[in-house]
């Protein structure tokens, strides 16, 4: 038996190693050879999916969609290995371009890694946890003086040594608080999620524990909070759900609550007995935003309503309906229709980062400048920013590129910066600025925004420098570098094989002209004058005003066409195809100077007079002229392009092994 198992160990490990063997091998099995370079399956599978919708969309694949794809990469890297026998890799202008690139994929990486993702993440498991949060506000202006914000903050840090000696938090703030609420809701704001409060109060509340106070005030720019939090718990994801209110007032008697109590009680009976909600909803619902369409509030995340609907709403379900329930706004009775659970992080993932960008990067990114500034000993020379601002040309525009033609030699000399034991000189910072166009549209022509132009462009390259040192540690950036380096070795290759070639002008449009003539025709055209008028009535004065008086039709529509397209025209539609409107289409029918009756037209009247016709011909270069001359470089671009192409199909041999392809990868790349 013993031997019997051993000997199935065996099989079964010489079988996965073929196996995986195989695997291995088919991804490194050359499919194609451009000159002295090899395409092995694997690069040819991860370059496909790059440019075919990724792995769901390369399997979807056919053989030829596969064979012709490899058609295109071997004319690439053929393109790309003359490219670099041509030089291009050392080309001056390349690489000024492809040293700015990688400074910026490198920030970018850098702050993906350090700030996007981990605030993307945070975001999201915010958004997923909902907490239940007390608060004490003590008001502070943004005008407030030192003398007046430290006295709040004193008195802040007096409650919360109340609250550690057990101090109720409800009395304290019902005494305390200048939250207009307060005597309703005793400090509580109920349960709310990330992204709903500043972030300032958002941050404190996910920072600590259920039944627990913050220890310090948190400021906000309404003032102090004293934040203690009451509960924290999964997000329940958002309801839809449909109400019927009952409104009552403050000032609404016992017997206007027993009415409304009553009349609720009625519309359950119905509803027990198959009434449809939406129904009810629309014939005695009092809430005029919502009667219309049945009584739906749509979907609802917690805390977007009041705590007394909010809790009861998120306990039905679908197709269930809540007893009364007693809001300050009056009574309701609650339907629940749909519910979604939170969504998962890929599906929220570009909702996030689009709120952070617009809420949250720049603090972070500021933030993590500081920090990078103080870990590197940054230094400015408050001499050499002087010099600076008085070296500017503060008459020329904010965004002239030549904004710095006053500073001299031994200004631009000057060290302005110093970090990680290295000093950058004004000249240095000006074509930083110079190379960055977010930076370049500021104004950097303003001597008053010289503080901030330099403290925005430090924050840069402090963050730059950073990034500079952790490129080998950043995944897939080599291969991205060179990626961007050959695409612009190909684009100026292919300026210089095909487009650089072709000469536009007279000599070489009209031949190109001349053979394709019957390719430019003009349809039936027509111009015309039309008055435009809102109403019959005006139309009848109009009519009077042409048939009677006899006045110019242009005249008349200067005054009374009421079309604001061509009311400066004086009603005037130009030269068009009669196929282009229905106006045109009718114009195109009547004879010059003929003028139509009123007829109904665009929820008014129209009256017509045709000014001219052009009968369907052939256009003159001239006319065609923009159409000529984009069909003749695209021929003419075909044309080199073909011919570069099977120059380095003779220069460099080229083989392809299709049979190796099949329909689809048959694994996901490694690359």
């Amino acid at each position: 038996m013993q031997c019997r198992i051993y000997a199935l160990f065996l099989i079964l490990g010489f079988t996965l190693a073929v196996a995986m063997w195989g695997c291995g091998s088919q991804e490194n099995a050359v499919v194609a050879t451009v000159g002295n370079e090899h395409i092995t399956l694997g690069e040819f599978n991860a370059q496909y999916e790059k440019g075919n919708g990724g792995k769901e969309g390369a399997k979807k694949a056919t053989v030829e969609d596969r064979q012709k794809f490899l058609d295109l990469y071997t004319m690439f890297r053929l393109k790309v290995m003359d490219a670099y026998a041509q030089g291009y890799d050392h080309d001056p202008d390349i690489l000024a371009e492809l040293r700015q690139y990688r400074r910026n994929l490198a920030v970018t990486y850098l702050i993906n890694s350090a700030l996007t993702e981990p605030a993307l993440h945070r975001m999201y498991e915010r958004q997923s946890t909902d907490v239940r949060v007390s608060h004490i506000l003590l008001q502070v202006s943004a005008g407030a003086t030192p003398q007046d914000t430290l006295l709040a903050y004193e008195k802040a840090m007096k409650i919360i040594d109340s609250l550690k000696n057990g101090r109720s938090f409800e009395e304290l703030a019902l005494n305390n608080s200048m939250d207009a609420n307060v005597k309703r809701t005793k400090g509580d704001l109920y349960y709310f999620s990330g992204g709903m409060m500043v972030p300032e109060f958002e941050d404190a509340a996910y920072s600590v524990q259920p039944g627990t106070v913050v220890p310090y005030p948190v400021r906000t720019r309404f003032g102090y909070h004293i934040i203690k939090v009451t509960g924290r718990e999964p997000s329940p994801g958002s309801v839809r759900v449909s109400h019927i209110m009952i409104r009552l007032t403050p000032k609404s008697t016992g017997e206007d609550s027993a009415n409304a109590m009553t009349q609720l009680e009625n519309i359950l009976d119905s509803l027990k007995h198959g009434a449809k909600f939406e129904d009810m909803a629309m014939r005695y619902s009092q809430d005029n935003y919502t009667k219309g369409r049945g009584g739906d509030l749509g979907f609802l995340t917690r805390g977007r309503t009041i705590p007394q609907f909010d809790t009861v709403a998120f306990k039905l379900k679908p197709g269930e309906t809540s007893g009364i329930v007693t809001t300050p706004f009056g009574l309701h009775l609650i339907h629940a229709t749909d519910y979604k659970p939170v969504q998962s992080y890929d599906e929220m993932v570009q909702q996030l980062r689009t709120q952070y960008e617009q809420v949250g990067f720049q603090k972070d990114f500021n933030a993590y400048a500081a920090g990078l500034k103080a870990e590197y000993h940054f230094a400015e020379s408050n001499d050499a920013i002087a010099a600076w601002r008085t070296s500017l040309d503060s008459v020329r525009m904010r965004t002239d590129t030549l904004w710095d033609t006053l500073f001299t030699q031994q200004t631009r000399a000057m060290t302005v910066y110093s970090f990680a034991g290295r000093n950058f000189s004004v000249d240095s910072v000006i074509r930083w600025i110079k190379a960055d166009p977010e930076l370049e549209q500021l104004p950097v022509s303003s001597p008053m925004y010289v503080s901030e132009l330099l403290k925005r462009a430090s924050d840069k390259m402090v963050v730059a420098y950073k990034a500079e040192s952790l490129e080998s540690t950043f995944p897939g950036f080599e291969q991205t570098i060179k990626e961007y380096e050959e695409g612009s070795m190909l684009f100026k290759a292919e300026q210089n094989a095909v487009w650089n070639k072709i000469v536009v002008n007279d000599s070489t449009l009209r031949p190109y002209f001349e053979a394709h003539r019957s390719e430019y025709r003009w349809p039936d055209r027509v111009s015309f004058r039309e008055i435009f008028v809102n109403s019959d009535s005006t139309a009848q004065v109009v009519s009077f005003l042409l048939d009677k008086q006899h006045l110019p039709f242009d005249s008349v529509a200067a005054h009374y066409n009421s079309r604001l397209s061509t009311k400066s025209s004086n009603g005037e539609w130009g030269l068009n195809d009669t196929a282009a409107n229905e106006l045109y289409s009718r114009a195109g029918k009547m004879n010059v100077g003929e003028v139509s009756g009123f007829f109904p037209y665009e929820n008014g009247f129209s009256i017509i007079k045709v000014i001219s016709k052009d009968p369907a011909r052939t256009k003159t270069l001239t006319e065609a002229g923009p159409e000529v001359s984009s069909a003749y470089q695209e021929a003419e671009s075909k044309a080199l392009e073909s011919e570069w192409e099977n120059a380095l199909r003779s220069k460099y041999p080229v083989k392809e092994y299709k049979e190796l392809l099949g329909s689809a990868p048959a694994t996901a790349s490694a690359k």
